[in-house]
C-alpha cells in the first residue's frame, strides 16, 4: 500500500520488497552489495517506522487488500 512507502525510504522499500520475495538478510546484502548488518539495521528501522515487530506483520501490511 502507498502509505507504507510514505513512511520508509527508497532503500527500505527495496529491502521490504526483497523480504516479501522470501530473501534472507545475507541474500539481500549480496544482491544490494551491502553488508548484512546494514540490512539488519534497515529492517529494524522499517519495523520501528511501521510500528511492527515481525516479518509476518510486515507481510500482512504489504499484502493487505
Amino acid at each position: 500500500p502507498e502509505y507504507i512507502l510514505e513512511k520508509i525510504s527508497d532503500r527500505e522499500a527495496e529491502i521490504v520488497s526483497l523480504i516479501c520475495q522470501g530473501f534472507q538478510a545475507k541474500e539481500i546484502a549480496e544482491k544490494l552489495f551491502i553488508h548484512k548488518t546494514t540490512v539488519d539495521s534497515h529492517r529494524q528501522n522499517i519495523f520501528k517506522k511501521l510500528e511492527i515487530n515481525s516479518t509476518p506483520e510486515l507481510m500482512g501490511l504489504v499484502f493487505r487488500k
